[in-house]
């Protein structure tokens, strides 16, 4: 698999656009898999070599629910993920306080781990639907050239 794409949702939003994301990268020739966070440990994480997420937020800057366990894993590890490519995608309403909180934590956390970003931080306002194609054709000559790179 070329690209791992994990979400955290709370109403379904983060994961429809997840699975839209892979479908299309998909057609494009990049092997994309989909997966809720819940089944993601720090050691899967460890292995990814290129790694896209999705999430909304919830409540007052919190993470989904299903997001929850590696959010705070994360927040508390010190492992080094430095051969993982990452890009986040984080959906919420602009008119609360804690605009795209979750998003932003994993994308500080993922950062504060060594990781590098392919883009930066990506946030929508709403259900994300309008910005996901944009995003997707933004990160695609980064994901082709990171695919080359894992493969030559």
């Amino acid at each position: 698999m070329d690209v791992y794409i994990i979400y955290g949702s709370e109403t379904g939003n983060a994961q429809q656009l997840a699975e839209r994301c892979s479908s299309r990268l998909n057609e494009l020739g990049i092997s994309a898999g989909c997966a809720g966070m819940e089944d993601i440990s720090l050691d899967l994480l460890s292995a990814m070599p290129t790694l896209l997420i999705i999430t909304s937020t919830w409540g007052e800057g919190d993470p989904p629910s299903n997001a929850a366990e590696l959010h705070y894993r994360l927040s508390k590890t010190e492992r080094r993920f430095d051969k993982l490519h990452y890009a986040v995608f984080a959906i919420g309403m602009a008119s609360f306080e804690h605009f795209c909180q979750a998003g932003r934590d994993f994308d500080d956390f993922l950062a504060a781990a060594d990781a590098q970003r392919l883009l930066p931080l990506t946030t929508s306002d709403d259900r994300g639907e309008e910005d996901v194609e944009p995003w997707i054709e933004r990160l695609y000559p980064l994901l082709l050239a990171r695919k080359a790179a894992l493969e030559g």
